[in-house]
């Protein structure tokens, strides 16, 4: 199984996200990258990690497995069984797109219940939906309540990470 969703999330949001996620998973870690110098990186909280990549680990699942590359590095996964989330950024007023995805065996009831506790959560921190440039509404995207204020009030521009296409949000008062 494959999911993935495209988001909009401010350094507020990801605060949110990470309180929600450990209000419900005692067991969680939040992965600061997947490759480290010397020893696995955590952080109390996405928004803490000073890496664009954060990996989701439920050590409840099972050990994070982890290799030395050939250059002396640690090496974690990057699916299976993390979530992996990558993180908005910021240029000037327009903060671009990130995403959370995750790839599990169908069999793997353990990884696909994290995996949707880890969704429920990521729901909650926002709402889907952007407007396209066309004024089509694209629902693959989450904006994040805080980036959501933020666009509304003017603030704040957002803009798909890879074309760099603007979008807005939907009309608020529905």
């Amino acid at each position: 199984m494959k999911k993935q969703l495209q988001l909009f999330l401010t350094q507020k949001d990801e605060a949110t996200l990470s309180a929600l996620l450990k209000s419900q998973v005692a067991t969680i870690h939040f992965l600061d990258d997947n490759v480290w110098p010397d020893r696995v990186e955590e952080r109390a909280g996405v928004e803490l990690c000073g890496s664009g990549r954060v990996y989701l680990f439920n050590r409840a699942i099972e050990t994070l497995p982890t290799r030395r590359t050939n250059t002396g590095m640690l090496e974690g996964p990057i699916s299976g069984c993390v979530v992996q989330l990558l993180r908005c950024r910021c240029d000037d007023t327009v903060l671009l797109s990130g995403r959370v995805a995750a790839g599990i065996d169908d069999g793997d009831q353990w990884m696909q219940s994290f995996v949707a506790v880890v969704w429920h959560n990521v729901l909650r921190t926002g709402r889907r939906g952007v407007v396209r440039p066309d004024g089509q509404i694209d629902r693959n995207y989450l904006v994040g309540n805080d980036a959501r204020e933020k666009v509304v009030s003017g603030d704040l521009q957002i803009a798909d990470r890879a074309v760099r296409m603007l979008y807005r949000c939907p009309d608020t008062t529905r």
